[in-house]
């Protein structure tokens, strides 16, 4: 297949779909947590809502492949991608932290207020360093994707109920992947701030 032959707006429709299968997944699993806390079935509302799920991650692979492959990549197509991501977690970790019943095992909300705590902090000294520096030298380290990789399967794990034993150690497993990411991105960003306006730009 071509470039030429894939629509240019592919990768950011498949990010939109991604947007909107997370309502679609709180909806169902919503439902799921209610029929059991009234005593009925689970199904087929965590059917559904794993099916969301499934799509949100395979979505989120699919578009960049196809954005890389076919050399459809865009700045706003990786902003929005980003944002995707994001708003994915942030929605999917505050309903198994809030959602009450037997349905779900719940997460902390320490948990969740580390992931996201780490990503603002980082945010913000994203920031500050395009502030000293006029731009930020933007480094992809594996540990990240590993952390976003281990995250989605324990929400996997988490809507399809599997044993609920495994649930701690991974959350405990996840969280120190995450602080170690926070501190290796901190050393950088530090890096890069007493580089000042003389430090390497990128283009």
């Amino acid at each position: 297949m071509s470039r030429s032959s894939l629509p240019r707006w592919l990768p950011n429709a498949l990010t939109a779909l991604r947007v909107a299968l997370i309502p679609a997944f709180v909806m169902h699993a919503t439902w799921c947590a209610e029929s059991v806390a009234g005593g009925g079935s689970e199904w087929p509302h965590r059917a559904w809502a794993g099916a969301a799920l499934l799509g949100i991650g395979a979505s989120d692979v699919i578009d960049g492949w196809v954005a890389r492959r076919y050399h459809l990549a865009t700045p706003l197509g990786a902003v929005l991608d980003a944002f995707a991501d994001k708003l994915a977690q942030v929605c999917l970790l505050l309903f198994f932290a809030l959602t009450e019943g037997d349905a779900f095992a719940p997460v902390p909300v320490w948990f969740v207020g580390l992931v996201l705590g780490r990503d603002v902090f980082l945010a913000l000294g994203s920031l500050a360093v395009r502030w000293r520096r006029g731009r930020v030298d933007v480094v992809h380290e594996p540990h990240g994707k590993v952390a976003s990789l281990l995250l989605f399967l324990l929400l996997v794990w988490l809507t399809a109920d599997l044993p609920r034993p495994v649930v701690l150690p991974a959350l405990l497993g996840i969280a120190a992947i995450v602080l170690l990411s926070t501190a290796v991105y901190v050393r950088e960003g530090l890096r890069q701030w007493a580089a000042g306006a003389d430090g390497p730009r990128a283009d």
